[in-house]
């Protein structure tokens, strides 16, 4: 049988009852009741909403409390707002806003909580700071509602000895599908830099800066054949940033991924000026993922270009900006992998195959010369047809800054690539070939009545050292016998005529070797770059003495300069090895036949 439950009854201990039907906020002004509710406010806010006594079952006893007063809501929020000032919004509106937290809390990254009723509103103090006796200070600020206003320009004096000066006035816009005026720009503006970091300003002062304690450090030698023509290519370099605007973004990630890539590999001046030590830029933006990030923004810009001329963009600002994204990209693959460098190439030149025929800019040509010079290179050696052919461009005093004199030549190097790629093709017609050597004489009779030497009045329109017209010259002479040689090789297999083969290729390693120090490896000093992996090439396929040959490796240390390029230069020495060995194994043969199955390389 289930036996009877008695009745319950509470206990009379019990804590008041709350009703939650007005539930303020911390650190509010006001109380809102529910509509039809009468509450109790005062200072103290321990107890939140309105309290009422427990109701025990059974008869009610008369209390002893006094009973206090019962406001309407509108005396409640009138009551609160003279009485409960909250530290977050303070009534003097000349005085700034608190954030939420305070300085200890924000950086212990603790909940920071006011105690409203032992505060005063001058000086507010959460409660850790209240229990450890210290002074609760707010320094930040909360950030202002709406749209970032623009920067605006300040006056800045350049420094005596200062190279690297940011101009403050906004460049004017160019009409559309016109070349901008490039005597406007010398260096970037301030509003370029607004949103930039301290560590990406000081890559690109780097960047920038031609005047370093030692020319090893000098990220622009990378591109120029002497000191002579570092002020052009700084120039150029800030007019890209200021003939597009919309691309500004994209155009400095890819400069800051290059620049702390580089700077990465070689060092630089250290915090005190010190040379050898590091760039202090912040560990992560020459270490981590910044630098492929960086990247990864000029990849995008230049696949969405890419987009824009598919659907019939091609006026001459549409081919130039995807030009100098893809620069930017390949640098940073070649001081990085090496491995994508041409492939990103042919690509940016692919884009203006459809309307370069419309649109021959003088001024497109000559920012095409470092990727026509790259897709030439590599397509000869593999008996491929370049994408673009150089028609013969007007370079200030006939001396380009990344090729020197050469810039006629390579119009006659596609001839060659020509050629070649013909008589690969029609290797079993015999009427055929006797067609292919016709135009094979015809480029080899071109070639030898170019003459590469600079003029009277060549040196006299520009300003070169006697170091510079060296170079110039010697440049021009090399590739003019390396591309002989190859010609050469291409009506003669290995073992047929070696000895005149063996005869051309000592003059051009001499003439290569006279340019560089006697230094090798990685520590080997390169003052400037002189593009002569293609003749260094054509040249060491001939050798077979093995001293000759190790001689030719660590001259290969500084045409490729191993300490930033060593990728590049790691596969090219393979390469190289490659056609040794096919050719102490007894192959007979043409040596641009080993490029598709051997190892890997890149010319540039």
């Amino acid at each position: 049988m289930v036996p009877e439950l008695a009745e319950y009854r509470p206990p009379t201990s019990l804590a008041p009852r709350i009703d939650y039907g007005s539930r303020p906020r911390m650190g509010t002004r006001t109380i809102t009741a529910n509509r039809g509710k009468v509450i109790q406010c005062g200072t103290d806010l321990s107890g939140i909403g309105s309290v009422q006594s427990p109701k025990p079952h059974g008869p009610s006893k008369p209390s002893s409390q006094t009973t206090k007063k019962l406001w309407t809501p509108t005396e409640v929020q009138n009551n609160c707002q003279t009485k409960v000032l909250s530290p977050r919004m303070p009534s003097d509106p000349k005085q700034p806003k608190r954030v939420t937290a305070c300085d200890r809390c924000h950086s212990m990254k603790e909940r920071c909580v006011y105690d409203l009723t032992s505060n005063t509103h001058s000086h507010p103090s959460c409660s850790r700071c209240t229990k450890l006796a210290r002074p609760c200070t707010t320094s930040r600020q909360r950030p202002p509602v709406g749209r970032r206003r623009k920067p605006e320009a300040a006056t800045i004096r350049p420094q005596p000895g200062q190279e690297f000066v940011w101009r403050t006035s906004s460049p004017p816009r160019h009409p559309p599908n016109q070349p901008p005026n490039f005597e406007l720009h010398h260096q970037p503006t301030n509003h370029l830099l607004a949103r930039r970091s301290s560590a990406e300003i000081s890559l690109l002062h780097a960047l920038f800066d031609k005047n370093r304690p030692t020319t090893e450090h000098n990220f622009m030698n990378c591109f120029i054949l002497g000191p002579s023509f570092a002020d052009a290519e700084i120039k150029g370099l800030a007019t890209m940033l200021s003939a597009f605007p919309e691309a500004t973004d994209a155009l400095l990630s890819g400069m800051l991924a290059c620049s702390g890539r580089f700077f990465a590999l070689v060092g630089g001046p250290g915090p005190k000026g010190s040379v050898g030590e590091p760039i202090v830029v912040g560990k992560r933006l020459q270490e981590g993922e910044d630098l492929y990030r960086y990247s990864a923004k000029a990849v995008k810009e230049l696949r969405e270009r890419g987009g824009e001329m598919g659907n019939g963009r091609g006026g001459v600002m549409d081919l130039l900006l995807p030009m100098v994204l893809a620069l930017g990209i390949i640098t940073f693959d070649l001081l990085d992998s090496g491995m994508h460098a041409h492939g990103i190439c042919r690509f940016a030149l692919g884009l203006i195959g459809s309307s370069a025929e419309a649109v021959r800019a003088d001024e497109l040509d000559r920012h095409l010369l470092p990727l026509i010079h790259m897709d030439t290179l590599n397509c000869l050696v593999r008996r491929h047809i370049p994408l673009y052919r150089l028609r013969p461009v007007d370079v200030e005093g006939g001396v380009d800054r990344y090729i020197g004199r050469c810039v006629p030549l390579f119009s006659l190097l596609y001839e060659v690539c020509c050629v070649s790629w013909k008589l690969n093709t029609h290797a079993n017609g015999r009427e055929s070939m006797d067609e292919d050597y016709g135009e094979l004489a015809k480029v080899e009779a071109a070639v030898r009545d170019w003459t590469p030497e600079l003029s009277d009045e060549d040196v006299g329109a520009i300003s070169l050292t006697p170091r510079e017209i060296q170079v110039v010259n010697t440049q021009a002479s090399v590739h003019k016998r390396a591309i002989l040689l190859f010609l050469h090789r291409l009506r003669f297999p290995f073992g047929d005529e070696d000895d005149a083969a063996i005869y051309m290729a000592a003059p051009i390693l001499d003439d290569i070797a006279s340019l560089y120090p006697v230094q090798k490896g990685e520590q080997a000093l390169v003052q400037f770059e002189y593009r002569l992996a293609l003749p260094f090439l054509i040249a060491v396929a001939e050798l077979q003495d093995p001293v000759q040959r190790t001689r030719a490796l660590h001259l290969l240390d500084c045409i490729m300069w191993r300490r930033i390029y060593h990728n590049a230069a790691r596969f090219l020495e393979g390469f190289i090895s490659h056609i040794w060995e096919s050719r102490d194994r007894g192959w007979k043969g043409h040596w641009v036949d080993l490029a598709d199955d051997g190892p890997p390389f890149i010319l540039f």
